[in-house]
């Protein structure tokens, strides 16, 4: 008798393990990773249910045929030249393969690096995007988001922007995580008609110009264990640090404001929810019916 038990668990093992290795090819094909070494690859990689993986080097969107369009992408025109436009796609996952060492890159000034439109569960991780070889003026953010949903950031550096860092509108469930934002040459992050926007472990320095957060007809905005550093708002503006509107209080949870420079942390203090969140050495007074 132990030894049809025996038997019998052993050929359940085998046919679990046999199962379990079916799943693990199923999903490996479901996942459907595409490696991409230029920026054409990855544009016409572009699409839904698939992982792009982006092999170490610089990729120059802006060198794309400005003709260029399939399905899920398209070139539309900014005032200096063209930006990228991904639209209608679902699960799709943009993978640096090494840490620190992918990049996307475009020299039109006005243009945002990656914008999406109606799109639902994007992933952006370890990828750095900027604007070279002059730093964004007036109009082109790095990453955009409209009408999308279920939006995962993670391990990114975005620099150089003309407005933001970050732009989202009519979005929900935005999380970013471990990311950098800096040298953006008028703000950091604008957030509009948002539901659930979460910023973790994330740092953001040296920005600059006007209120570095804007947050409008939102909710459920939070920023967790982020860092604020050198950043600066020209006080030729009178402009606050945030500047919150028609929204719930953002909250700031475990968060650190250090050197940074601006005529008051925000207009009205009844719209920013803080705990456990330290100020060094900026230029602005913490108003007293703030809590911390």
């Amino acid at each position: 008798m132990a030894a049809i038990h025996r038997r019998w668990f052993l050929q359940g093992s085998i046919a679990f393990g046999a199962t379990s290795l079916a799943l693990i090819h199923q999903k490996a094909i479901a996942r459907n990773s595409i490696y991409v070494s230029n920026a054409e690859e990855f544009f016409y990689a572009i699409g839904s249910n698939r992982t792009i993986i982006l092999k170490p080097g610089i990729y120059f969107l802006s060198e794309i045929s400005g003709e260029s369009e399939q399905d899920h992408a398209r070139f539309e025109p900014v005032h200096d030249g063209k930006e990228l436009v991904i639209s209608k796609v679902e699960n799709l996952k943009i993978i640096g393969e090494i840490d620190d060492l992918v990049s996307l890159i475009v020299n039109p000034r006005y243009a945002n690096v990656l914008k999406f439109d109606n799109c639902n569960n994007v992933e952006i991780e370890n990828i750095k995007g900027g604007h070279l070889p002059e730093l964004g003026y007036c109009r082109g953010g790095v990453l955009f988001f409209r009408n999308t949903s279920h939006v995962h950031i993670q391990d990114c550096v975005l620099f150089g922007s003309g407005i933001w860092g970050i732009e989202a509108i009519a979005t929900e469930n935005l999380t970013c995580r471990r990311t950098i934002i800096r040298d953006c040459t008028y703000r950091i992050l604008r957030l509009t008609d948002i539901n659930t926007a979460t910023f973790i472990d994330c740092h953001f320095f040296d920005n600059r110009r006007f209120e570095m957060v804007m947050v409008r007809s939102s909710q459920n905005v939070e920023f967790r264990n982020c860092d604020f550093r050198t950043n600066r708002v020209d006080t030729n503006w009178n402009d606050s640090f945030f500047l919150i509107s028609e929204s719930e209080p953002v909250r700031l949870i475990d968060c650190l404001f250090r050197d940074n420079e601006a005529d008051i942390l925000i207009q009205d203090t009844r719209l920013l929810n803080m705990s456990r969140t330290r100020f060094e050495n900026n230029s602005f007074q913490v108003p007293n019916n703030t809590a911390i």
